[in-house]
């Protein structure tokens, strides 16, 4: 008997440093309230947020994840691609309000040259605001062998030169890359090595443990196309749908539709 009580106070004791911390990543793009893929109304999206944190999920920054600050299974990261002009509203007007700081993915090339997307002294004001920014690549173009052996500069642009802009305009580090439509490749991942990025975003469905690892190239995220319900049931409701998410992602990643061309053409 003084054995098991032994061992059970070991079990209670030990176990807590072993329980798995975890977080799972949401991508959005556009805040408009627009019946197209990659829309969602201001409205909606602080109603999805609100329903998370009713089922005791806290919001975490990246900066909290890379400084080992992130505790629990329950935790959310909030991203955002593209850089689109509501990610202004979206941020005023539901994200500061709930304390919520985001990831923006921004490729480079893009900002300040249409009225949809932000301009560089809006950015700055999203950085100086605590939002965390990532390499989108620079024309937003697939990261893959083809383009690689195509053309190595537009290559080089899409790996190097968009984080020198960003760091350049922003006055910021950047160690983190948000792969273009989720385009995953060996040659990408060496490329992102080479250039100095710790961290890589993919848009596959998964949780992520942590603490992250270094050099951690392929980190999932759900990305929200008018499929909430899928979302909530894989992330909070944890029955997930037949065939959900394995293969919505394939479907994401043979897709040649920007967001924001879809959204503007």
């Amino acid at each position: 008997m003084r054995y098991i009580s032994i061992a059970l106070l070991l079990l209670l004791t030990v176990t807590p440093l072993y329980a798995a911390n975890k977080v799972y990543v949401l991508v959005y793009h556009t805040f408009m309230g627009k019946k197209i893929k990659y829309d969602i109304s201001i409205q909606e999206f602080q109603k999805q947020l609100l329903e998370l944190r009713s089922h005791g999920f806290s919001f975490v920054s990246l900066a909290d994840i890379k400084s080992g600050k992130v505790r629990g299974d329950k935790n959310i990261l909030i991203t955002i691609d593209d850089g689109h002009r509501t990610v202004l509203d979206a941020y005023y007007s539901v994200l500061k309000p709930l304390g919520i700081k985001p990831l923006l993915g921004i490729n480079t090339f893009i900002i300040g040259k249409k009225p949809y997307v932000l301009t560089w002294e809006q950015l700055q004001q999203l950085t100086k605001e605590g939002c965390s920014i990532a390499s989108h690549g620079y024309f937003h173009l697939f990261l893959n062998d083809e383009l690689y052996n195509k053309n190595y500069r537009y290559f080089k642009l899409e790996v190097f030169e968009s984080k020198k802009v960003l760091e350049e305009k922003l006055g910021i580090t950047v160690d983190t890359f948000v792969y273009p439509f989720g385009v995953v490749t060996d040659i990408g991942k060496q490329a992102l090595a080479q250039a100095g990025y710790t961290y890589a975003f993919t848009i596959k469905w998964g949780s992520v443990s942590l603490p992250l690892s270094h050099n951690n190239l392929e980190i999932p995220r759900y990305m929200y196309q008018n499929n909430w319900n899928s979302i909530a049931n894989a992330i909070i409701y944890k029955h997930k749908k037949p065939g959900t998410p394995a293969k919505e992602p394939e479907k994401i990643l043979v897709s040649t539709t920007h967001p924001l061309k879809e959204i503007h053409q």
